[in-house]
């Protein structure tokens, strides 16, 4: 079967009195020149898309501005995070829109902890119902160049990138970007945009979104759910300061009255959020710039003496292990098809490549979180011909126990006794690489709770590389 290397998972709630005990203890044990045990100090070459203007250096202060998947509530889903590595603080907070429902995650205040290479939020204004340092989310920080975050409180995720004070980054070439939908939990699998691609240019502030293709879960042309580019503006809102300078597609008879505000990070990641005519939250987007060429699957998983690992969010709102899980997905090069009585499926055809192997996997439903049930990993597949970093055949992989495969999988491999070793389900996976480091998107339709489970939602997984 699947070689996992799975520690337990942690159950939230305990988690929660960990961290608050943890936060409680001290400030962040590293600094922004020195890091501590949650913070990578490696760094890379510079390799930013040719279409973008150079990377400044980071810095310890940062603002980030970007869009967050609405809950169930369908709330409002502008938010603005600040993450000052100098003081071990954040403050978390809404950015309200006229017409628009109040969000479920209060804004919030207090310190920062390292761990597990996420940033610990712990509450100190009393926001999370309790006194002292309370546990109020966890996340992913590339200083200066991108978060994540996911909220305790929620069932939501956010996707960030600086907000821009002085003007817009504005792409010096026309460039292809991938993105995936940051669906609802009404997303509709069969028909709604689930990922696609789209070009992106400008010309002073002026922008425009063209050549869109849009696709649903299993890679069909999207019918509904369309997300609506067009040409943009760069403007500066006057009533949201926090919104910075940001690329605003107004609302028209043409895109169905919807409005898109697009925030464009410095390496190429771009996050938007979508509003309706009635003022109401659509489901957002996250993109990455394509990159130049193609894309090393042996780079992306690592050497097999250090394989690569990935800090992992995962977004799966009908998962009721939690719609918000995270952990660490490292390589294990036992995935590469070596063990004979198990043999990868692709390894025949030169397309081998999988990463796998969760470690401390939690969720912020207060439950013990695990997407893949007892273990599992993602296999590429091929690379598409035209367009670098898109894998639009990927699966993700669960252990069969020796079981059947449930309704919506597939076996893809057996053991040398017939029985089935890992079942598979399609996905779409995007690789991008940010000043040097690797960042992967991958949706598509998962099996719940354990192999055995028949219940199916579309997921989306986050993995920044450490």
């Amino acid at each position: 079967m699947l070689k996992s290397g799975i520690r337990s998972g942690i159950a939230t709630r305990a988690f929660a009195l960990q961290l608050a005990a943890l936060l409680l203890a001290g400030c962040a044990s590293g600094s922004f020149s020195n890091p501590g045990t949650g913070t990578t100090s490696t760094t890379t070459t510079n390799t930013n898309p040719p279409s973008l203007p150079p990377l400044t250096a980071p810095t310890a202060i940062n603002n980030y501005v970007g869009t967050q998947a609405p809950g169930s509530s369908e709330s409002e889903n502008a938010v603005a995070i600040q993450i000052n590595q100098t003081a071990a603080s954040y403050a978390y907070s809404n950015i309200s829109i006229t017409g628009a429902p109040a969000n479920p995650v209060s804004d919030s205040t207090g310190i920062t902890r390292d761990w597990m290479h996420f940033s610990a939020f712990g509450d100190t204004t009393g926001v999370a119902g309790l006194p002292g340092a309370q546990s109020y989310g966890l996340a992913l920080e590339e200083p200066s160049r991108f978060a994540f975050y996911a909220a305790n409180s929620s069932q939501q995720i956010a996707a960030l990138v600086p907000a821009q004070t002085s003007g817009c980054i504005t792409p010096t070439a026309a460039a292809t970007y991938e993105f995936v939908t940051l669906f609802s939990s009404s997303f509709n699998s069969a028909t709604d945009a689930a990922w696609g691609t789209v070009q992106v240019s400008a010309s002073g502030t002026s922008f425009s979104f063209t050549g869109a293709n849009q696709f649903s879960e299993s890679s069909i042309a999207a019918t509904t759910g369309l997300i609506p580019f067009a040409a943009a503006n760069c403007v500066q809102s006057t009533t949201n300061p926090q919104l910075g300078y940001y690329l605003d597609t107004p609302a028209s008879s043409a895109n169905g009255n919807t409005e898109m505000r697009a925030f464009l990070g410095p390496t190429g990641l771009l996050t938007a959020n979508l509003q309706d005519a009635n003022g109401d939250p659509l489901p957002g987007v996250l993109g990455m710039v394509q990159p130049a060429g193609a894309v090393s699957l042996t780079d992306v998983i690592g050497p097999a003496a250090a394989p690569n690992d990935y800090r992992a969010l995962i977004y799966a709102p009908a998962n009721s292990s939690g719609a918000v899980q995270y952990g660490l997905f490292g390589v294990d090069t036992s995935f590469l098809g070596t063990d004979s009585s198990e043999p990868n499926p692709f390894t025949s055809t030169g397309t081998s490549g999988m990463l796998g192997s969760w470690q401390n996997m939690g969720s912020t439903s207060g439950l013990t979180g695990d997407a893949f049930g007892s273990g599992g990993a993602i296999a590429f597949g091929t690379q598409d011909a035209t367009n670098h970093g898109l894998f639009p055949n990927a699966q993700f992989l669960y252990p069969a126990n020796s079981s059947p495969c449930p309704a919506g999988t597939q076996i893809f491999n057996t053991e040398s006794n017939g029985n089935p070793a890992n079942c598979s389900s399609p996905a779409v996976a995007m690789v991008g690489l940010h000043d040097g480091k690797y960042v992967i998107l991958v949706t598509g339709m998962s099996v719940v709770n354990s192999p055995r489970t028949f219940a199916q939602s579309p997921m989306l997984m986050i993995l920044l590389q450490l």
